[in-house]
């Protein structure tokens, strides 16, 4: 409570507000707490300038998790700065947060927290939590040591290599055009086609089920579609063999692109780099993507190979349009 001989109460009693403001989920009492010009820097996610701003992403907090709330743990005030150590707990069952759609995925954090407290009021807040805890608990990152996660450092050990090596995977004709390699010529021997997967390699390929393994005859038409593929592009073996492969995984727009690759794998033998794809629900992702002729137990060629990953690390936004 605050004495007669104060005019304000001490930061600790606002930061006690404030976390009961929070567990209640009461826009209105956490208002009462924030300076209007009050700034919060969540250190995983973003910066919040205002009031409004503030309340704001906790109103999408509490929508998105109906169970969220704070344990705090320890505390400590240092001049008008309050310390804070606490444990978060919430099940991402309700609104949308942040672009994520609700997964039913239940979330337990540690972190800290600093407040700045000036006349009664929150005049900054900074909170601190592990980013990558967190994006592995609600989905957005696979849980360390699945196969999915060593399929994203093998994909990334990869890329350094070839980006120490100096290679260019990608050759665009012009620089408005989709980057993509475009076939070579094949007056050369050498460079005629060759198969460069046999029967057993393709075999051990489709049972690799952090990978998302992908074959289609030479026109296109799917004949395998491993468990990863089903993973990552959501749609069953059942539902796509038979079907063309732009149909199923080629973002509208980059059909033609598409066909190019496919046109080089058939010519060259291989093609890989970055692509932007889609799964069933046709939101479009950026994949890291290796293609390569497959051929029979003969040598002669029947068919590509299309082993993908999800290359969501890279910061890249989806193309719109």
């Amino acid at each position: 409570m605050t004495s007669p001989a104060r005019r304000y109460p001490t930061p600790l009693e606002v930061s006690a507000r404030a976390c009961r403001a929070l567990n209640r989920h009461d826009v209105d009492q956490l208002r009462s707490v924030l300076a209007e010009d009050v700034v919060e820097r969540i250190v995983p996610i973003g910066i919040y300038d205002g009031r409004q701003a503030v309340l704001a992403y906790h109103e999408q907090m509490f929508a998105a998790a109906p169970d969220f709330r704070v344990e705090v743990t320890h505390v400590a005030a240092v001049g008008d700065a309050v310390l804070a150590a606490w444990v978060l707990s919430a099940t991402f069952t309700g609104a949308p947060f942040e672009g994520l759609r609700p997964n039913g995925r239940r979330v337990r954090l540690d972190g800290a927290s600093t407040q700045v407290v000036r006349e009664g009021r929150v005049a900054s807040a900074e909170v601190i939590f592990d980013g990558a805890s967190y994006a592995r608990q609600v989905g957005m990152l696979p849980i360390r040591g699945s196969a999915a996660d060593r399929a994203i450092l093998a994909a990334l050990n990869l890329r350094s290599r070839l980006q120490t090596r100096n290679k260019k995977r990608l050759m665009p004709t012009d620089p408005d055009e989709s980057p993509v390699r475009w076939p070579r010529r094949v007056d050369d021997p050498s460079e005629r086609p060759r198969a460069t997967v046999g029967p057993e390699d393709l075999e051990e390929l489709l049972e690799r089920e952090e990978l998302a393994v992908i074959v289609t005859d030479l026109v296109g038409m799917v004949t395998h579609w491993s468990a990863g593929a089903e993973r990552l592009y959501g749609w069953s073996g059942v539902e796509v063999l038979g079907r063309p492969i732009t149909e199923l995984t080629v973002v509208p727009e980059d059909e033609e692109v598409a066909e190019n690759i496919m046109q080089c794998v058939r010519q060259t033998g291989r093609w890989e780099g970055e692509f932007w794809v889609r799964g069933n629900d046709r939101v479009a992702f950026l994949a890291y993507v290796r293609e390569a002729m497959v051929s029979d137990d003969h040598g002669t060629p029947i068919g590509l190979v299309g082993v993908s990953i999800e290359a969501f690390l890279n910061g890249i936004d989806a193309p719109t349009g």
